[in-house]
């Protein structure tokens, strides 16, 4: 997916001419974050962002509200491979441990308690 596109756009000279030539744009397209555990899949949010770095933005997004603690606790990130969406490409899923995984390997559960 690309995140700068060229489109042809009308340009209104100051004289009152007009023209178009070749513009690129940057792209703006929802991301929607999904968090899965012990088999259960939600959507957490939809954002607007232009294309790359998804995961990391997934990633970023979850710790700054709290839902990720411990990076042990991330048992993968990736995109949606699920047929019925129109655009997988928009949507990342993070799959976490459960809450007694994540104690096994890090001491700490989802909630953060020690």
């Amino acid at each position: 997916m690309k995140s700068i596109l060229d489109f042809k756009v009308k340009v209104l000279q100051k004289d009152g001419s007009k023209n178009s030539l070749l513009d690129s744009v940057a792209v703006e397209e929802p991301l929607e974050i999904r968090l899965s555990v012990a088999g259960f899949t939600l959507r957490v949010a939809t954002t607007m962002r232009t294309p790359g770095n998804d995961e990391e933005l997934a990633l970023g997004f979850l710790w700054s509200e709290g839902v990720i603690r411990e990076t042990e606790s991330i048992q993968s990130v990736k995109r949606s491979t699920d047929p019925r969406l129109e655009v997988s490409e928009n949507v990342i899923i993070c799959l976490l441990y459960t809450s007694d995984a994540a104690d096994e390997r890090s001491n700490v559960d989802l909630a953060g308690r020690r």
